[in-house]
Order: structure tokens, then sequence, then C-alpha cells
């Protein structure tokens, strides 16, 4: 056996060695690779990766940490984590990141010591690093909110928001969203500078206030929702009754009413109360009902069903225990 294996020609034999036409990364990081090297020719780079996954977010930073043309980067990971009481105590594949080692990572980033940082969604709200001018979506946003809040992160003139996409997936349903947010959010915008125009135009009729004249007390449009919800506050409680008043418009003659009810603990017969006009905005609609509730509900009703109410409402009201 040893005589014939002597005879066995290993000189030049590539046996053990992986062919170079197999690949080291996927074409997905491939991709994200280039990005990164293209992105980080300028020194003053500075760039998140988000990714879907925290296991996959620990692979993908050791991997750019290692890579011949990505371990000159600063990488550090931001992920979410799990307080759960009855979470198991061992190690599995997303445990894959120290969290006490990523405490300082994002202090580290906003001072450009680490220039580029993998992260969960737990990046998305919250930070404003204004040096950041890349983030890549290694995967697909869950949703337009997560879209544009990524995008948000790049704060840098001529920043780059790069979505590494499958093959699937059409790039154009992403920013067709986003336009289709902006005239949505504009529309809005519109309709409340124009209520806010019918609101100044309108006028307050000398029969919107109500003065306690030995008190000097004054309730006028500009404060009686504050106090019908602080008066409201002050009634018998039990658990899991709203003690807030509930304010219902309405459209008539193209105008808006409103309709305000009371908590269970309210007598029945001043429980509901109604705008006494009609008007062009929600906002003078519901002044108007609160006011009325807040009249209609007599100093008689008042004494009778709460004579312990607390002090303020009964000075308001001149109430005498």
């Amino acid at each position: 056996m040893n005589e014939a294996l002597k005879k066995v020609d290993i000189s030049g034999s590539t046996a053990c060695e992986k062919p170079a036409s197999i690949p080291l990364v996927t074409d997905k990081v491939r991709k994200l690779i280039e990005v990164l090297i293209r992105m980080s020719k300028s020194a003053a780079f500075s760039g998140i990766v988000f990714v879907q996954e925290r296991a996959l977010a620990a692979v993908l930073c050791h991997l750019l940490s290692v890579h011949p043309e990505t371990r000159d980067l600063r990488i550090g990971t931001i992920v979410g984590t799990s307080a759960h009481s009855n979470r198991a105590q061992s190690k599995n594949i997303g445990e894959l990141i120290d969290v006490d080692s990523q405490k300082n990572v994002l202090a580290m980033f906003k001072k450009g010591q680490i220039n580029l940082v993998v992260a969960t969604s737990v990046l998305e709200e919250g930070i404003d690093v204004p040096s950041c001018n890349c983030v890549v979506c290694f995967q697909k946003p869950a949703n337009l909110k997560s879209f544009v809040q990524r995008r948000g992160r790049a704060r840098q003139r001529d920043s780059e928001l790069v979505l590494l996409l499958d093959a699937t997936d059409k790039g154009t349903e992403w920013h067709q969203l986003e336009l289709d947010m902006r005239r949505i959010y504009g529309d809005e915008m519109r309709k409340l500078a124009e209520a806010l125009v019918e609101e100044d135009s309108e006028e307050v009729g000398d029969d919107t206030a109500f003065e306690v004249q030995d008190t000097g007390a004054l309730l006028d449009f500009d404060n009686t929702v504050a106090h019908l919800y602080h008066f409201c506050s002050t009634l018998p409680s039990k658990e899991y009754v709203d003690l807030r008043p509930e304010f219902i418009c309405f459209e008539e003659a193209k105008l808006i009413g409103a309709t305000v009810t009371l908590p269970l603990s309210v007598p029945q017969e001043v429980r509901l109360a109604k705008s006494k006009s009609l008007w062009k905005s929600e906002k003078n609609t519901i002044k108007d009902s609160a006011f009325q509730a807040y009249v209609s509900t007599s100093l008689s009703l008042l004494r009778s069903f709460y004579p312990k109410m607390s002090s303020n409402v009964q000075r308001f009201w001149n109430i005498q225990s």
C-alpha cells in the first residue's frame, strides 16, 4: 500500500484550493460593497446600512469589517433589544451583538470616530447626525413611513439613499408613494390654512360670554372647552369610565354644528348639549357646544347633585358648601 501511494503524483495539485469562479459574497453584498467603496472615497464619508433583523446586522457588520475592500472602514452596530422577562437566557443567532458594547456607538458615530453603522429600524427615529451622507437599505423598507424616516437620516447636501431591491421589486413605486404622500400633506396643509382663515373671519356674538357677578369669573369661547374638561374631571369616577366630554360634529346647510355628551355621572337632563349656531369651522362649533353645555348645567343642579365638588369648580360657580 505504501509503495502504491508513493507513486501518486501530487505536484501542482490544486485539490484544496477554492476555484476563482466561486464568489466570496452574494451579488447583493457585492453591490453593497461597491456602493460603500464609491462613497467612502470622500474623506467626509458617514453612512448607515439599514437591515431588518438583528442577526443580519451582526453578520453583515462582521463581514464588512473583515472584507479586504471594506475593512478600513470604522464600523459599528446599533440594534434594538428585548427586555422580556421570559426571554431565554441562552445565546442564539440573534444575540451575536454585545448590547453593552454598542452603547457608545451612536455617540462615536456623531463624533466621526465611526463612519459606518449597520442598524435595524431602531435607528430610523430620534437620531440627528448632520454629517451622514449615505443611507443604504439592504432590505426593502417595511412601509412608506420607514422609507421616509430612513431617507431623512441622510442630512448632508448631495447625500444618497440607495435601495438594494430584489429583481422582482420596483424602485419606482417608492418614489411614487413619496410623491403621493407629499401631495396629500400639501392638501392637508392647504385645508388647515383655509380653516384658520374661516375661523378668524367668523364673528362671535355678545351672547358667547358668561360672567359670575359676585366673583368676576368669566366663561367665554376661548376658555370654555378647557373649563368643561376640567369640570368633567372632577365628577365621581369609576374604573374604566371615561370622564372626557364627547364632541360630535355634523354638517347642515353647508355649515357645521356640534353636539357634546357629558359623562354618565351627569344628570340625564343636562348630559347632551348642542351648539347654538352653525359655523364654518369645527373649532368654533365645538367651542359653542361646550359653552352651551357648561351654562346649561345650572347652579341648582350643581348644588343638588355635586355638593362635594372640587373647590376650583365651586369658586367658579360661587357655590358655598
